[in-house]
């Protein structure tokens, strides 16, 4: 998993994305639709406190804890994920993608949801 170099999900209007890696700075900015869902690695130091820090000043969104209904849509959408693996001969990671996948209580503690602050 990579980290990003900066301005995650800029001027994003709509649309899912799922970050596993630490978003670099001046994320979210100008964010008016969609959903992130954020992955937090706190034994790394990127917790929630440390998102905050790299959420970009002036950027209008919240942090949100993640519901049984956003379990379900990470799941769907990281199946993608644990396919390009597989058909890439990644079998390790998927596993591990995999069993991660399947512990709700990981899950919860380890994502957070960010949506723009005027649809929350």
């Amino acid at each position: 998993v990579a980290n990003l170099k900066g301005f995650a999900c800029e001027y994003m209007t709509s649309g899912t994305v799922i970050i596993m890696g630490d978003p670099g700075p001046y994320a979210f900015s100008g964010m008016t639709g969609g959903v992130v869902y954020q992955k937090l690695t706190p034994e790394f130091g990127f917790d929630q406190e440390m998102l905050k820090r790299r959420i970009a000043k002036g950027a209008q969104v919240c942090i949100e804890s993640i519901t049984h209904e956003d379990l379900k849509e990470i799941r769907a959408l990281m199946s993608h994920y644990l396919f390009a693996l597989e058909q890439t001969y990644q079998y390790e990671t998927a596993e591990r993608l995999r069993a991660f996948l399947q512990d709700d209580f990981l899950l919860m503690h380890r994502f957070v949801k960010i949506v723009p602050a005027i649809h929350s």
